[in-house]
Formats: C-alpha cells, structure tokens, sequence
C-alpha cells in the first residue's frame, strides 16, 4: 500500500442541533420514574486504545492497529427527582433493561443496560435538590443474553 494521501473536508449536509434541550431517557422497567433531567450525557463510542503492533523490525515509527470491538460508553443524567422515588431508584438499580435516550430532534438510541448508581447530592437550603443517574450499556439482551447493538433510529424528517 502506497503512503497516506490527505483527502479534502467535504461540507456535512445533516443536522446539527441549535440546543441541547430536551433530552431525555427512559427506563423500560419505569418509564414514568419521577425524575426530571436537567442534564443528560448520551453514551459515548469508544473503539479502545490501540493494540502495540511494533517489533524490532521498526525502524522509527511505533505502530499501531485498531481493535475490532466496540464499546458503548456510559450514560448519565443529572435530574430533579421526588423523594418518593427512591425504592423506584432501588429497583432501577443493578436491573438489565431497555433504556432510551431522546435527543433533541426526537431521534432516539436504544440500548440494553442498567442503572449502575443514583448518587444524590446534598441537601442544603436556597439550592435546588438533584440526583444523578449513572447508566451502564451492556449491548446484552437480559432475556436470551446474546449480543445485541444499540439502535439509532433518526427523528422524523432528517
């Protein structure tokens, strides 16, 4: 193979979103759970660190390949949430499930996981009362536990 040629920026011709308001997720397990996000991390993508491909045989360039499994990275949301709710956050906790995250133009991703942790800041007068939700993709189906990839499905109209 012959060396790397640089190749021309192309204009994008998709949507960017303006705001990042609304974005929401949704417990299969709850999906009326009484929180209400104020902030929301959609899962990352993370292909993994390089393997080390260099041998004796370099000459002065390290080498690298890539991996070939994918990660979906963790999700999380900072949220208002009514006291009530703490044995729905209990049963949410540890608990494999569909979860959905909705962005802003009404796409969605959908994804087997669980909420891993629900740490609830502190209470103090004069500052609004939140929780935040760690959520851990598992790309496991809880039923049959095979392997299954999370689905993007685009909004309406892009």
């Amino acid at each position: 193979m012959a060396a790397p040629t640089p190749t021309t920026r192309q204009t994008p011709t998709g949507f960017k979103m303006p705001d990042g308001y609304q974005a929401l997720i949704t417990f299969a397990n709850k999906p009326a759970v009484q929180l209400w996000e104020r902030q929301v991390k959609p899962p990352g993508l993370d292909g993994g660190d390089g393997i080390d491909t260099t041998t004796m045989h370099n000459v002065r360039w390290r080498t690298k390949a890539n991996r070939h499994l994918i990660t979906l990275a963790e999700a999380s949301a900072m949220c208002a949430y009514d006291p009530d709710s703490y044995n729905d956050l209990l049963s949410l906790l540890n608990s494999p499930q569909s979860i959905t995250v909705r962005f802003p133009d009404n796409s969605t991703l959908a994804f087997f996981g669980y909420m891993q942790k629900a740490e609830f800041g502190e209470l103090k007068e004069g500052e609004f009362p939140e929780v935040t939700v760690q959520i851990t993709p598992t790309n496991q189906d809880p039923t049959s536990t095979s392997e299954q990839a999370p689905v993007f499905t685009a909004a309406p109209g892009t």
